[in-house]
């Protein structure tokens, strides 16, 4: 069955008092009122093999899907919620709970009542959500089976930390773990997490954890540069020789969401850690920083290389709303996943840099970068 681009206008309008859907798997979990929060399983207001689509980022990125698409998706996934206590289970945290673990689309019985309320509801941190109705109780209508791999780890006494990392480098990817922490199956004081704190919590974690490793690697020996572009983000990422460094500019170009009048354009914000991480939240960048991050420490582990990095993440006015940091998670992927551009200097980087269509001068690059003034500053010393 083909997936509607949108919930049916026809379902939206009338008071049913249930119906069947396939979740892709998805769930969510708010924070508003917390430890009182609101929690919601996902699925359309019909069957379909193809609900998987609807909750998909690496899909998204690698057919190119525009932000209409998007957002045609994410209306599509009727957000069934109800009242819940972090720390206190419930018949419908049972199959929240099941939903979380699987890793297939599930056909799902809800009972509701009232109407859907609402439109789409955009985050920088989440992916869009589409209507809301309450809740009173869903039944799985088919087996959702659990990997392995993640069965005997939520059955462990595991520090969520370490869960984490163990799960990721089995190959469970951070979409997966977000679920899993969000849904209150990690750590040794299970308790649902807001999703929001959840999709940080594990990029921020397992970029840790592989760091631990990329720090004890010898270092590139060259400038290197890549590229990605999608929904209007520029992505260029620049790999110098030293030691782990990582810092994060997002430069606003007029006429984007969030972007303000009173700035100057570009508008930059930027973030930095050095060689021994950082103690703080990265509060300027926020969650795009961490999820950068992750894909870097990743694909420098995978090496057997250490590097210090700079990622400039351009934001054009075609990125009409914020889909959430997967974007950036992705791109940043990609980027590292395709061509590789080599320099024996700084200045030819970041000339390469300029002509590949990055839209923040080099001139604005070298000011606001604590990395490439550290880089230069480094040259002069050398050179005296």
């Amino acid at each position: 069955m083909r997936i509607n681009k949108g919930a049916s206008p026809g379902f939206l309008s009338r008071n049913v008092s249930s119906f069947m859907g396939s979740s892709p798997p998805s769930v969510f979990v708010g924070r508003a009122d917390y430890p009182n929060v609101r929690a919601g399983i996902l699925a359309p207001p019909t069957e379909s093999e193809m609900a998987w689509q609807l909750d998909s980022p690496k899909f998204w990125f690698d057919e190119q899907k525009p932000v209409g698409d998007i957002v045609d998706m994410r209306q599509a996934l009727l957000n069934s919620r109800f009242e819940v206590n972090v720390k206190r289970p419930n018949k419908v945290l049972d199959v929240f709970k099941e939903l979380a673990m699987t890793d297939k689309v599930v056909d799902v019985e809800f009972r509701i009542e009232g109407l859907p309320v609402g439109g789409v509801n955009f985050d920088q941190f989440s992916t869009p959500m589409g209507p809301s109705v309450d809740l009173v109780s869903a039944k799985l209508a088919e087996n959702a089976p659990v990997p392995g791999k993640i069965e005997s780890r939520i059955t462990d006494e595991l520090k969520a930390a370490d869960a984490m990392t163990d799960l990721y480098g089995r190959g469970i990817d951070v979409y997966h773990l977000s679920r899993l922490l969000s849904a209150g199956l990690l750590g040794l004081e299970k308790k649902l997490v807001p999703t929001r704190w959840s999709i940080t919590a594990v990029d921020d974690i397992v970029s840790k954890a592989l760091l631990d490793g990329v720090r004890q690697n010898p270092s590139i020996n060259e400038f290197e540069v890549y590229n990605c572009k999608y929904l209007d983000n520029d992505f260029h990422v620049i790999l110098l020789p030293g030691c782990w460094s990582f810092e994060q500019l997002e430069a606003y170009i007029s006429g984007t969401v969030g972007y303000c009048a009173k700035w100057a354009e570009p508008a930059i914000m930027r973030d930095w850690e050095g060689y021994y991480g950082r103690k703080t939240y990265a509060s300027k960048v926020s969650g795009a920083y961490y999820a950068a991050r992750l894909e870097v420490a990743a694909q420098l582990k995978t090496r057997g290389r250490q590097a210090s990095c700079l990622v400039v993440r351009t934001i054009g006015p075609a990125y009409s709303v914020p889909l959430g940091v997967w974007q950036i998670r992705e791109n940043v992927r990609g980027a590292l996943a395709g061509a590789v551009q080599k320099f024996q200097t700084l200045d030819a980087a970041l000339n390469h840099v300029q002509e590949s269509g990055c839209r923040v001068p080099k001139e604005s690059l070298l000011k606001e970068s604590r990395i490439l003034r550290d880089a230069r500053q480094q040259k002069s010393l050398l050179e005296f």
